[in-house]
């Protein structure tokens, strides 16, 4: 048999869990996110008790999105992710939504945003970015009545929390205006005319 050549990065290998976070937040710090994700994935794997474990399998998610390496965020992300959660877990679910949207499986994406943006408990400026990254997704996917219907709720809800003083981010509602520009431009591109 040929031989095999195996290649592992030695000084990963003698790294204790604290050692393996602070080099991997170091080098996530130093826009080195391949050897960010290389310290936090060795973490998650040779110290599956690590206290640092969940942070760690983030922050390789992070990581990989930051080489858009989607899949292999959106499985970091899909381990720490909870809709209902709060911290890093409702952070996760946001991250594992964008990498399912960057690998073109809109409805699962908008499915995930639904179940944040129906939450009660969450501030305001929380559940009107859900909503628009919601709507989006359902335009992205084709449904483009169901992703006005959305976008227009956003903007709703973001116009309702502007009276009461509580205003939502300029980009997020910018971004629903966008994507009901989008939807009429779609809806224009389809009508055919006949000379």
């Amino acid at each position: 048999m040929p031989p095999e050549e195996i290649r592992a990065d030695l000084a990963l290998l003698k790294m204790n869990d604290e050692e393996l976070f602070a080099a991997g937040s170091s080098a996530f710090a130093a826009n080195d996110p391949a050897r960010a994700a290389a310290c936090f994935e060795r973490l998650v794997t040779a110290f599956p008790e690590s206290p640092h474990r969940t942070r760690a399998r983030f922050n390789a998610g992070l990581a990989r999105e930051r080489m858009e390496s989607w899949d292999a965020a959106r499985q970091h992300f899909s381990e720490v992710a909870d809709p209902l959660g709060k911290g890093d877990a409702l952070d996760a679910a946001f991250h594992q939504a964008e990498a399912l949207y960057h690998l073109d499986r809109f409805p699962e994406a908008a499915t995930l945003l639904g179940r944040i943006a129906a939450r009660a408990d969450l501030p305001v400026a929380r559940r009107i970015e859900a909503q628009v990254q919601q709507g989006i997704c359902q335009v992205d996917a084709g449904d483009l009545d169901e992703g006005e219907k959305t976008l227009r709720l956003a903007l709703a809800s973001a116009k309702a929390s502007a009276d009461t003083g509580e205003p939502a981010d300029e980009y997020i509602t910018a971004q629903a205006q966008f994507f009901l520009g989008e939807i009429y431009r779609l809806h224009c591109e389809g009508v055919t005319f006949d000379p």
